[in-house]
């Protein structure tokens, strides 16, 4: 305003938080609402004005402006606190998640956080991307019969070479997403000028190219293979990509890297190796991520990797005031896709007809996933004249009296030999609820609701998990083996089960940003929670039509 004559004499506030200002003003140019009844100054003295500001803020930006997401396959939560002790050999990890030598990190860790059902690779990490449930995306295990492309083979994601069609040939897991499941990473590519990139994983969604997705080359899968077995230099290699790209392009708004060696060495070697592995090969691979001088103290790294943590293989911009600031506004998240069991001896079970694909003349094939196993039951379609079976589609819905009994009768009478302890069968179709079998009493079949914890709070979390796998991709019959028992390994470690130890996962979330350190026990929380938590720490609100909530602990520990 050219004239600056003008005060205010009177100011209110209405109940929605608008403010109101009055006063005098000689100004020649003071702003005025078109169509008012005086919008310039109308001569003499000083005309009197009424003036409304609205309460609708800008909103402030957000604190955080990069997530690091650390998933680890398997990692155990009893492994990761003990990592994170004074003494635990990891000073790196625990340098980001709590703090080292008198600095604290602030952190929220959630030590009642638990993975969908079943606890597998490819399911659990679907519903961490896209945070919804196996019934909605999908995936309901690394293999999988699907239906309607019988007699092709199975759905398969091999953690070994044949898994590269997941990556660099065939994105097969990516592409099985159910096209309605948008992934975290379609959510934040959406929003202008938002940038992410995933460094390994399997999913990311609608977005397949190299701007987002750096994916293993066929020699990285190799690494899977029996005669190589160095899951170790993959998980060395995948941190090598991502610093490169840290290196070309700076830090995304999401960085998410995939460790694969916890699990992957666990299988073979047992849940005590975990670990092991964090102190050797995971933890080194972190240092880069921290400016605490503890890092350059590390006793665990083996002769055969120590080009993997050379000081020069990571940014200068990580040793620089750069990435000191970039710190300050970066939040770390580790999470497990699922836990795992000791495999007490022989494993259970042994399926009714071979898997893949179904023999002729077989009415059921199975598909194993450690601790449980889905059944599929070829449906019925009438009698002959001389009471022969007629068979339908695999594709075709099975009943329960029709064209259950058989098998249910089988798995039940060898539940002891094989190490059995749930036979569980859909009622209702394939969108209905699983059942536990007990039996038979003439014609009439025994149903109950599965008791599959004798605590009432651990067994409505497992109900809860289990009642979200039902689809036509799960099985019509699902087993679940006893504890320590496994339908596809005879030793070393195995997950895929409904219990606590295959189903509990670790979830921290870490750094600057944060004004508190929270210990939450007191509610449950899913990995389907996590992809809500990351989009809203970034300011972009709630992600909509999903199963998964914003974790408002976390929220709230951040600093205003």
């Amino acid at each position: 305003m050219t004239d600056v004559e003008q005060g205010t004499n009177t100011l209110a506030v209405d109940s929605q938080g608008s403010v109101y200002l009055a006063g005098l003003t000689a100004s020649l140019d003071f702003p005025a609402t078109p169509g008012s009844a005086q919008p310039t100054f109308g001569g003499g003295t000083a005309d009197a004005f009424v003036m409304k500001l609205s309460s609708v803020l800008p909103p402030a930006p957000p604190i955080v402006k990069h997530v690091v997401l650390l998933v680890i396959d398997g990692l155990r939560t009893d492994v990761l606190d003990t990592a994170l002790n004074d003494d635990g050999g990891c000073p790196n990890l625990r340098a980001l998640f709590v703090g080292n030598a008198g600095t604290e990190q602030k952190h929220v860790t959630i030590n009642t956080a638990y993975t969908v059902f079943p606890s597998i690779t490819f399911t659990a990490n679907a519903s961490l991307v896209t945070a919804k449930y196996p019934d909605v995306h999908g995936i309901p295990g690394n293999r999988w019969f699907k239906r309607a492309q019988f007699p092709t083979v199975p759905r398969t994601y091999a953690t070994d070479v044949r898994a590269a069609r997941n990556y660099s040939f065939d994105p097969l897991a990516n592409e099985d997403l159910s096209r309605s499941s948008q992934t975290i990473y379609d959510y934040l590519l959406a929003v202008p000028n938002m940038t992410a990139k995933s460094v390994f994983h399997m999913y990311v969604g609608n977005t397949h190219d190299s701007s987002v997705w750096i994916r293993p080359s066929f020699d990285d899968m190799l690494l899977w293979s029996p005669l190589a077995d160095r899951v170790d230099i993959y998980d060395n290699n995948m941190m090598h990509s991502a610093i490169s790209e840290l290196i070309a392009n700076g830090t995304p708004h999401l960085l998410t890297l995939y460790f694969a060696g916890v699990d992957h060495y666990g299988h073979s070697a047992g849940v005590g190796y975990q670990l092991s592995y964090l102190q050797r090969y995971i933890d080194p691979l972190l240092r880069g991520f921290t400016t605490d001088t503890v890092h350059h103290h590390i006793n665990h790294v083996p002769p055969d990797l120590e080009y993997a943590v050379d000081e020069k293989s990571f940014p200068a911009e990580y040793k620089t005031e750069r990435w000191e600031k970039t710190l300050k506004d970066t939040v770390f998240v580790l999470v497990a896709d699922h836990g795992q069991s000791q495999v007490l001896r022989a494993h259970a079970g042994e399926s009714l007809c071979d898997l893949g694909v179904p023999p002729t003349g077989c009415t059921s094939t199975v598909t194993e996933h450690g601790g449980m196993a889905h059944v599929y039951i070829r449906a019925s379609a009438g009698r002959t004249p001389d009471g022969a079976v007629i068979w339908d589609t695999w594709d075709a819905q099975p009943t329960l009296v029709g064209d259950m009994p058989p098998s249910l009768r089988e798995y039940f009478k060898k539940k002891a030999k094989w190490n059995i302890g749930h036979v569980l069968v859909r009622v209702g179709g394939w969108n209905s609820n699983y059942l536990e079998y007990l039996g038979e009493e003439g014609l009439k079949i025994i149903l109950k609701e599965p008791e599959l914890n004798q605590d009432p709070v651990l067994n409505n979390i497992q109900l809860e998990a289990l009642n979200r796998l039902d689809s036509k991709e799960a099985g019509d019959i699902v087993l679940i083996a006893e504890d320590g028992f496994s339908f596809e390994q005879k030793d070393g470690a195995d997950h895929g089960n409904i219990n606590m130890q295959d189903s509990a996962i670790p979830l921290m979330f870490a750094g600057q940003p944060f004004a508190n350190t929270i210990m939450v026990n007191d509610k449950h929380f899913r990995i389907v929670d996590v992809a809500p938590t990351i989009l809203k720490m970034l300011g972009l609100g709630e992600m909509t039509g999903v199963d998964g909530k914003a974790i408002t602990q976390v929220i709230e520990a951040l600093k205003k």
